[in-house]
């Protein structure tokens, strides 16, 4: 079993509640991802829901999420015959760390008419790409993610004229992505204004919604991730997810506050 399965497994307890464990194994600093926590949500949905597959899924953080035992209240909303509706509350003790609502349905009984206005990000193969030397980061250590050439420097501590990060990513022991896990790497690169103000600060997360599109074809996910506007210390973050066949997957938005330190720079 991979890490991500093992790490997002829930036992059901009853009709409306399962349990889960969080671990220190996606954590970033002392916190655990987002993404990992919203995918624990994810996969509870799976086995409460009718259809099997996240369309698009909203959380908002409410607090921190602790390592350690949670339990996951899910209720059906509504089943139709092409998608279920659901929501989640993610306790820990006495108090609610996460609020989900969710869209579900089988990805692969999906058709219609298509138009793509813009396609994926210019890059080489992910061999022709970077490794991003982040294992000092325990989440990072459950990545393999290769940044494009033109990033070489941001690598090193330089900054960049936009906030933007373009990579490759997959698990790095191996396991091919799916559409659940699509909430995981919605999540799971460093924020997007650190390219553009060094690598410094924290940047705790909102509300995210990741949208899937398709399931992911087996190989690396090529990702892009940039924000635009920074407002009285909030940031949206956009991304893309494409699959190795250049099949967008997956889309997502995220609102996050962002502190400036004083002083401080780093690089990835």
């Amino acid at each position: 079993m991979s890490v991500f399965d093992e790490d997002t497994a829930v036992e059901r307890l009853d009709e409306e509640s399962w349990a889960g464990r969080v671990t220190s194994r996606w954590n970033v600093g002392s916190v655990p991802n987002g993404g990992y926590v919203l995918s624990m949500a994810g996969r509870a949905f799976t086995q409460a829901l009718a259809h099997p597959e996240p369309l698009t899924v909203n959380a908002f953080f409410l607090a921190k999420t602790e390592i350690g035992d949670a339990r996951l209240l899910v209720e059906s909303m509504r089943t139709g015959n092409k998608i279920s509706f659901g929501s989640a509350r993610l306790i820990q003790g006495e108090q609610e760390k996460m609020r989900v609502t969710a869209a579900y349905t089988d990805l692969g009984a999906l058709e219609g008419p298509e138009y793509v206005e813009s396609g994926p990000p210019d890059a080489p193969g992910p061999e022709h790409c970077i490794p991003a030397d982040m294992l000092q980061v325990e989440f990072s250590k459950r990545f393999d993610i290769r940044y494009l050439p033109a990033y070489s420097g941001l690598l090193e501590g330089e900054r960049m004229d936009r906030a933007e990060f373009v990579a490759w990513s997959r698990f790095r022991d191996g396991r091919e992505p799916d559409a659940l896990s699509l909430l995981l790497f919605a999540d799971a690169f460093p924020p997007a204004l650190f390219s553009r103000f060094g690598v410094t600060g924290w940047v705790p997360t909102v509300e995210l919604t990741v949208q899937v599109r398709r399931r992911p074809v087996p190989g690396y996910l090529l990702c892009r991730f940039r924000s635009r506007y920074l407002t009285d210390g909030l940031v949206e973050e956009d991304g893309e997810i494409w699959d190795s066949e250049f099949n967008l997957v997956a889309l997502s938005r995220q609102l996050a506050k962002f502190r400036i330190p004083e002083t401080g720079r780093g690089g990835l």
